[in-house]
């Protein structure tokens, strides 16, 4: 899933876009790629290595195999892409969500494999919320098709969050209580009103369960 990420971001970006259509054009198109890049490296790995040696490789594993395939330089490469994609994912983030997930990054005995944890969990409550979105969207517009549609991929996305464990929706609290600061302040400068009344609520509760988390993390009552 780490693969796909981004997706969602994009589409934040969309509004700039002259024609509409385009935007949808290459979503897909862009999905469908990665898709056959990912399942072409998948394969090869396989024609390279025997399961039992890919199972044993650290991560991140493609640089195993392409240190088999080709040797150091390959490694070099998958290490420097992995480095290229990481930095291009925290991007997408605020600046102060950034800066907190550096630290809890601290609490975690392996970092890249926390990391890489995290940012699936985060994607995977942007999926939540949007197929959500959608249900309602379909439901207010009385189209069938695209609610059963919207209610098959929010009852898919909400077991991937169930899934992922109570640790990470945890972390993933601790991420969003500061990162509500910042849409506070933007809203601010905008002119108008950050939260609703219900919205206050929710913030209550990622606020409640941000302190939950640090609570948990910081004498290792969990661990990641």
């Amino acid at each position: 899933m780490f693969v796909f990420l981004g997706v969602e971001g994009a589409s934040v970006y969309s509004r700039h876009a002259r024609r509409r259509r385009d935007v949808g054009r290459a979503t897909v198109l862009g999905f469908v790629s990665v898709l056959a890049l990912f399942a072409s490296v998948s394969v090869v790995s396989y024609g390279i290595l025997p399961r039992e040696e890919l199972a044993g490789l650290r991560q991140p594993s493609m640089a195993g195999v392409l240190e088999a395939a080709v040797g150091g330089r390959g490694s070099v490469l998958v290490s420097v892409g992995l480095v290229v994609s990481v930095l291009g994912a925290y991007l997408a983030w605020t600046r102060m969500a950034a800066e907190v997930l550096l630290l809890v990054t601290l609490l975690s005995a392996d970092a890249f494999d926390f990391a890489l944890d995290l940012t699936t969990t985060l994607a995977i409550v942007s999926y939540v919320l949007a197929t959500g979105f959608a249900v309602r969207v379909g439901v207010h517009d009385a189209r069938r098709a695209e609610t059963v549609v919207a209610v098959l991929a929010t009852a898919y996305t909400l077991f991937l969050l169930v899934a992922v464990g109570p640790a990470y929706l945890l972390v993933v609290l601790v991420v969003y209580a500061p990162a509500s600061v910042l849409f506070a302040r933007a809203c601010h400068e905008a002119g108008r009103r950050a939260f609703t009344r219900g919205e206050l609520a929710g913030l209550a509760v990622i606020c409640a369960g941000a302190v939950v988390g640090i609570v948990c993390l910081a004498p290792g009552v969990v661990r990641l």
